[in-house]
């Protein structure tokens, strides 16, 4: 895991611009998600979680109809 942000880092960050910000933004997640795939390699476990129990989750954490049909839709199309 990286360093996480100083205090001169997101002084730099406020002087970005919307562009730059969608780029940065874009590589931290992109980022974040390789080392959590890279960590998930090495897990044994794995948690399992019926539709049911995702569609509860996000309702209760404020996830709207559209958006809920749009993750489920990407989950389902990642598995094809």
């Amino acid at each position: 895991m990286k360093k996480p942000l100083t205090f001169n880092d997101y002084k730099l960050l406020q002087k970005l611009s919307f562009n730059q910000m969608n780029v940065w933004a874009t590589s931290m997640y992109k980022s974040g998600y390789e080392d959590a795939k890279e960590d998930f390699k090495n897990e044994e476990e794995v948690a399992i979680i019926t539709t049911a129990e995702l569609e509860e989750f996000l309702v209760n954490e404020g996830f709207t109809k559209k958006q809920r049909e749009k993750i489920f839709n990407k989950i389902f199309e990642e598995r094809n």
